[in-house]
């Protein structure tokens, strides 16, 4: 999250060590993506910052089916009391 990368899960340089073949995790390939992917994000979401998900968008355009910027924060996905808005959106997408 802080070090201005897409990475593999990074377990600590000894097990990536191990697991990777090297102290860092490798970067996550994204010219290799290739699954059509609906993206829901928040304008106040601290922890999937607006830029990061454009930046993801853009990486992975020719995959994303649908692209909505709601005016919420990461945890209101799950814990917000009306969330009708974006159910719509999301049966409509599914049919």
């Amino acid at each position: 999250m802080t070090s201005g990368k897409v990475t593999l899960y990074d377990y600590g340089s000894r097990e990536n060590k191990k697991i990777y073949g090297s102290e860092e995790p490798p970067l996550l390939p994204l010219e290799n993506y290739a699954v059509p992917s609906a993206l829901f994000s928040g304008s106040l979401d601290g922890l999937a910052d607006p830029a990061d998900v454009a930046w993801l968008a853009e990486q992975i355009k020719p995959h994303v089916v649908f692209h909505k910027e709601y005016e919420l924060d990461h945890f209101s996905f799950v814990i917000a009391k009306d969330m009708s808005f974006f159910t719509v959106d999301a049966v409509n997408l599914i049919k």
